[in-house]
């Protein structure tokens, strides 16, 4: 008899089903509703806040982008991506200052093929880190649990920012501004306005046709059967 009643299930009081709905339901519309109201009452501070928000986010989307690529690959959560993205980035800007001379208002002739050639430099700087963190803390553990992999990502994130920060040190380094400084489009007149500037717009440009050409070729491509691992 006691056995059996210690073999009994335990037994939860039931969760009402319709409650949490409702209840993203009030929140989403609470949201809708703030906005609403901050639309109304500063619309030019809520366009600008809302345009700098997409820049951001596009920012965001390229880096998320590349977590899913080296996710696809090799099923492991590279924490490193982000500051190797950092590393290529603080590479670009040394060498179109530092080695190119690259100045403030110069001529698209001269600052296009820099920046381009320093881009270049700066892809392959990040393809040779990311391959050798590959071959020196990934490839080791390849048939180890996953949680020994998912450390040493977080070991290897720390150490390259430690890096970025011997390198470059902890306060902000300035770039020249090769893009026009005149407004992509303004919206309303005098400090109220809302801008919106060729810098933000330019990673609109490049994240887009990114987002949208893997986007097409993952439509594209059949789905992939993974075997279980043992």
């Amino acid at each position: 008899m006691a056995t059996q009643a210690r073999r009994q299930p335990i037994t939860f009081p039931r969760q009402f089903p319709g409650v949490m709905p409702l209840v993203g339901l009030a929140l989403v519309g609470g949201l809708l509703v703030w906005l609403g109201f901050n639309l109304v009452k500063t619309p030019y501070d809520f366009l600008e806040i809302t345009l700098i928000g997409v820049t951001v986010g596009a920012i965001y989307a390229l880096v998320a982008l590349g977590y899913t690529l080296v996710y696809g690959i090799l099923e492991l959560i590279n924490f490193a991506h982000g500051d190797v993205f950092m590393l290529g980035a603080m590479m670009a800007a040394t060498l179109s200052v530092s080695t190119f001379h690259l100045h403030d208002n110069e001529a698209a002739g001269k600052w296009i093929p820099i920046v381009f050639l320093s881009l270049l430099i700066g892809m392959a700087f990040c393809g040779v880190l990311n391959a050798t963190i590959e071959r020196v803390a990934y490839r080791p553990l390849r048939g180890a649990p996953r949680l020994a992999p998912l450390i040493t990502a977080i070991g290897m994130s720390f150490i390259l920012q430690n890096v970025g920060l011997a390198w470059k040190g902890a306060n902000y380094v300035p770039v020249p501004n090769i893009l026009p400084r005149s407004d992509v489009f303004k919206v309303g007149h005098g400090v109220q306005a809302a801008d919106y500037q060729w810098n933000k717009l330019i990673v609109l440009i490049v994240t887009v046709p990114v987002l949208v050409g893997l986007r097409e070729r993952r439509c594209a491509r059949p789905p992939r059967t993974r075997t279980p691992r043992r």
